[in-house]
């Protein structure tokens, strides 16, 4: 799996497993819109899509995240 996230003025590339931390919530509404845009756009084999936010992340105690245009 390879995957490219793009948030600000930052973008990642994830190459293979990866770990995600989020409220159970959170997991399902990022699912959900990632149904919804490839719905969206069946004939999609490669490109960008966006996933929009309701509410404020909240951190997980005992993680510190680095910011994503962090120097």
């Amino acid at each position: 799996m390879k995957l490219a996230i793009e948030h600000s003025h930052t973008k990642r590339t994830i190459e293979g497993a990866f770990n995600i931390c989020a409220s159970t919530e959170d997991l399902r509404s990022l699912a959900r819109q990632i149904e919804a845009r490839l719905a969206e756009r069946p004939d999609i084999s490669y490109g960008w899509i966006s996933i929009l936010s309701c509410e404020p992340f909240q951190e997980t105690a005992g993680l510190d995240p680095v910011g994503w245009d962090a120097p």
